[in-house]
């Protein structure tokens, strides 16, 4: 986006003015944002067709996954009333409530939307999402609501946990007596990110600007964040920003680590501007390591556990549009679709490509040290996840853990599917290639003969290849039930222990996972398996 000479383009193909280029930003979400004014461009919440939902019956036709609650007294019920819409009812309890646990990764952005209205509780109620069940210490919340309005809420997560436990629901604001109710309907939540293509999980680009006149004071440039909102109000906590602060250039990175506050991860100085004068910054910025030089000057490095997720970009100012202004329009910016550091700067990384499976990629961030440049996606095929390795050539010959933990989708044949994984390794080089076997959990599914001809095909792909190592992910968990009753007859009956997995009883939980990664020395895990091919 060149705001200098007026061009703008998207992935090579230029736009004669902003409305068009916005549309193309927008891509097949026509309710994404993209916007410009009074100097200020504003782009994000964009969500991809067919991303993973993470809520279990948001339409409440049967209430499965939501769970009643309230601060004392009641308890209060939830009830289905046609045409299907959630009554929660009081029965005298203090804030009654519903809401659902789900596990949502970290560093990664995700819009909510639901409707909610006061029913006959005669009481406002909020819509929100919370570290804890009743969102008490909210990371977004609407407003209390008089009568019946649709909200739509951007967050990431909080805390340290990669899969941290988050809730999603509504609650009224007081007592509400016997049968009285409020409503919730039409609940969603869903992976975001600012514009179609952009890559999630790292913000990496350069920006030539004009600094700011004055010399004095602190202005914004350019800022990723997650829009979280608190009532109406910006919730500012999860951010990236590049900054003029006393005319020195910062690259400032935050987090809410804890509930409800925020905490600088890394502070970077990148040199001195005299004012009105021209300069440009190149940055890479990823969860492990971060980087930024200005005018090609050395670049400046920092470790860093985490980055926030990024829903909205936005040039020129941070959350408020009355503070912290940018003051001209003399800005180009630049951003790649791959993760690509200031020259100097040569971190050790591993590329992570799978469906919602991918989630694995925290936890072999975590095992190995390894920054992650994360290609995967929930709701997603071996044909897309194929598209996204040939659609950044740059990140073949790295490092890649591949787990498409469940293959449906196309290709649909058993063996087409076994010929494009022969593909993706082709590609990325088979010395490099870490890949797991699919994953069988429910007991009698009519996927499971594919799903062992596949992890099967898969073994033998690998060892014709003489290269690469295959993580029998089945075999590594059914190895560590918890001796219940029903993890051992899942095991018998050859799928993964339910101990091992998420409520859904399709993807694996935090213990699950970080038994698929284990650690340098234990022989077939992930961590062990990156070792022996020289990524760590």
């Amino acid at each position: 986006m060149d705001m200098i000479s007026g061009r703008r383009a998207l992935n090579g193909v230029e736009f004669a003015d902003d409305a068009a280029l916005f549309t193309a930003l927008k891509g097949s979400d026509s309710t994404a944002t993209a916007s410009f004014a009074s100097g200020r461009y504003t782009i994000g919440d964009y969500v991809s067709p067919g991303i993973t939902e993470e809520l279990l019956d948001g339409t409440f036709d049967t209430g499965t996954g939501w769970t009643p609650n309230q601060s004392s007294g009641g308890p209060a019920t939830l009830e289905i009333a046609p045409p299907t819409a959630a009554h929660i009812v009081g029965n005298g309890a203090v804030n009654p409530r519903i809401d659902q646990k789900i596990n949502p990764i970290k560093g990664k952005a995700y819009r909510v939307v639901g409707t909610v209205g006061r029913g006959t509780s005669g009481l406002g109620v909020q819509f929100g999402i919370g570290m804890t069940s009743g969102f008490g210490t909210p990371v977004a919340q609407s407003p209390l609501t008089p009568s019946t309005n649709t909200y739509r809420h951007n967050f990431s997560t909080a805390g340290t946990a990669d899969a941290p436990d988050t809730y999603i629901g509504v609650k009224s604001s007081g007592t509400v007596a016997g049968t009285n109710y409020a409503t919730a309907d039409n609940f969603s939540c869903k992976e975001c990110w600012p514009f179609e293509g952009f890559q999630q999980g790292f913000a990496s680009g350069r920006i030539r600007f004009r600094s700011c006149a004055t010399g004095t004071g602190t202005f914004y440039l350019l800022a990723f964040d997650d829009n979280a909102l608190n009532g109406s109000t910006a919730v500012e906590r999860n951010y990236i920003r590049i900054a003029e602060v006393n005319g020195v250039m910062q690259l400032i990175i935050n987090r809410e680590v804890t509930p409800g506050s925020t905490t600088n991860q890394v502070t970077m100085s990148l040199g001195s501007v005299n004012p009105s004068t021209d300069h440009y910054i190149d940055f890479g910025i990823a969860s492990g390591f971060v980087a930024a030089s200005m005018d090609g000057g050395a670049p400046v490095n920092s470790l860093i556990t985490n980055i926030p997720g990024i829903s909205h970009i936005r040039i020129h100012y941070g959350r408020s549009t009355s503070a912290n202004l940018w003051d001209n329009t003399n800005t180009w910016l630049t951003l790649y679709n791959t993760l690509i550091y200031p020259a100097g700067a040569n971190p050790a990384s591993f590329v992570n490509i799978g469906d919602s499976y991918g989630r694995v990629g925290g936890y072999i961030k975590n095992a190995t040290g390894l920054i992650m440049r994360d290609k995967s996606a929930g709701g997603i095929d071996l044909q897309e996840i194929y598209n996204r390795v040939l659609a950044a050539p740059t990140l073949n010959g790295q490092f890649t853990s591949m787990w498409d933990g469940k293959p449906n989708g196309e290709p649909s044949g058993n063996q087409a599917y076994l010929d494009m994984v022969e593909l993706i390794g082709n590609t990325i080089g088979w010395s490099k290639m870490v890949i797991h076997t699919p994953l069988k959990t429910i007991i009698g599914s009519g996927e499971n003969a594919r799903i062992d001809f596949i992890a099967n095909g898969i073994k033998a792909l690998v060892a014709s290849k003489g290269a690469g190592l295959v993580v029998d992910a089945q075999a590594i968990l059914a190895a560590h039930g918890n001796g219940s009753a029903g993890d051992n007859a899942a095991i018998a009956g050859g799928v993964c222990p339910p101990s091992l997995l998420e409520p859904d009883g399709v993807h694996v939980n935090a213990a699950g996972n970080n038994w698929v990664v284990g650690d340098a020395v234990t022989v077939g895990t992930t961590a062990w398996s990156l070792k022996q091919i020289g990524a760590w």
